[in-house]
């Protein structure tokens, strides 16, 4: 049960320390990092057996020293902490970029992915449009030409 409450406590930080998205209430989360964390609490919640635990206890240790890592080397690229090894800094600054980069290109091809679902969804109920005037004019000059041979049919009568 502990390891349970650990594992939602976990999630719950991870949720809090989230990049907030501005002027909304909404927060940015990192997709692999939640679904790790659900994994394991399925894994805890579904499984009794100790081995299981012990995974899941060894690879939560590992991402809280990667998480403690990765923090020590934030504070130490924003000089709260001194470094005394410019070159790891700047490897790890190039990796950092590099992340950045690869995650904002693929956020640009998810974006213009559905850009272009919504063009040629725009495309279809234009052309849907276009056949709905076509057929609405057919309509219109049908209706004319059979007021006209009715009116026709009218005056011949009387």
């Amino acid at each position: 049960m502990n390891e349970v409450l650990g594992l939602i406590d976990s999630i719950e930080a991870t949720i809090l320390e989230s990049s907030k998205v501005p002027m909304t209430g909404k927060i940015i989360l990192e997709e692999k990092k939640i679904l790790r964390l659900i994994d394991k609490l399925r894994l805890v919640i579904n499984g009794s057996d100790d081995v299981i635990r012990k995974a899941v206890d060894v690879t939560f240790n590992v991402e809280n020293k990667a998480e403690a890592s990765r923090v020590q080397t934030h504070q130490v690229n924003s000089g709260s902490i001194p470094s005394s090894d410019p070159v790891t800094i700047v490897e790890e600054a190039r990796k950092e970029a590099e992340i950045i980069k690869r995650d904002a290109a693929d956020y640009a091809d998810y974006i213009l992915a559905n850009l272009q679902l919504m063009i040629t969804k725009v495309q279809k109920n234009v052309i849907n449009v276009e056949k709905n005037i076509d057929t609405s004019r057919d309509m219109l000059e049908r209706h004319k030409d059979y007021e006209k041979t009715e009116g026709e049919y009218k005056y011949e009568t009387k």
